[in-house]
């Protein structure tokens, strides 16, 4: 349920003034932006050129997919009231595959608080069918993310496992390994009962080290379409590239 909350609690601080994104990074990003020759994503499904860039600039979302979208500045912004509702939380980031082959515990799911107060996400739960049972992952603090911040889920906390993904960014984790399938997945978000987001993602030639990310300049209306999808650019930790706990600026819709 949401809260307005007394005492102290985190604040993961990634919102945004207006709209998808423009808020400051919640982690050092000591090594900069760096600008490879951009290579197309690829799809079993047909799908066109990514044309993913970096340094795009932030556009607000039409909200054609009939949820709110930020109109509050992160800074000013009021503790949401009432339980968290489909739409509230999106997935917009998600690290496939970190390595080649089995074994691999540095995967990891980016979630957005899309509406325009601060979101408890405590309860909040994180899953993905395996086999006859389902990998789970459920935030188990108070954890405050402003309009437009964003928060990570990933299948282990160890800097070692994860590749030093950002730390305040890392809100629950799976504890185990090989989480999202590389052939594709589904990733349900639920609060209690309530299925917050799904996205099911087909099989994808993805390149390892990685991530697949939503477009901040991106329309909510798009985030069906894997064509508007791209895979990331900026490295937060060589030679691992993505945002994670940040806002997707590295890419561009198109």
């Amino acid at each position: 349920m949401r809260f307005a909350w007394l005492g102290l609690f985190v604040l993961v601080a990634t919102g945004c003034a207006y709209g998808r994104g423009g808020g400051d990074s919640n982690y050092d990003d000591n090594e900069g932006f760096t600008q490879p020759t951009p290579d197309p994503l690829e799809a079993s499904t047909t799908i066109e050129d990514d044309g993913g860039t970096l340094g795009v600039g932030d556009r607000a979302s039409d909200g054609g997919n009939a949820i709110t979208q930020p109109t509050a500045d992160a800074a000013t912004a009021q503790p949401c009231t009432g339980p968290i509702n489909a739409g509230d939380v999106k997935i917009v980031e998600m690290m496939i595959a970190s390595q080649s082959g089995s074994g691999d515990r540095g995967e990891w799911v980016e979630l957005e608080n899309t509406t325009s107060c601060i979101l408890n996400l405590n309860g909040l739960s994180v899953q993905s069918p395996r086999g006859n049972s389902t990998d789970t992952a459920t935030i188990a603090t108070d954890v405050l993310v402003p309009p437009g911040g964003a928060v990570v889920v990933a299948d282990s906390a160890s800097p070692s496992d994860n590749h030093s993904l950002p730390t305040a960014a890392v809100v629950a984790t799976f504890d185990d390994y090989d989480v999202l399938k590389n052939s594709g997945d589904t990733i349900n978000v639920y609060a209690g009962q309530t299925l917050v987001d799904t996205i099911t993602y087909p099989s994808l030639a993805i390149t390892a080290g990685r991530s697949l990310a939503f477009p901040a300049d991106c329309q909510w209306s798009d985030r069906a379409s894997w064509a508007r999808w791209s895979m990331s650019f900026n490295v937060w930790s060589n030679p691992y590239e993505g945002t994670p706990g940040a806002d997707n600026t590295d890419v561009s819709c198109y």
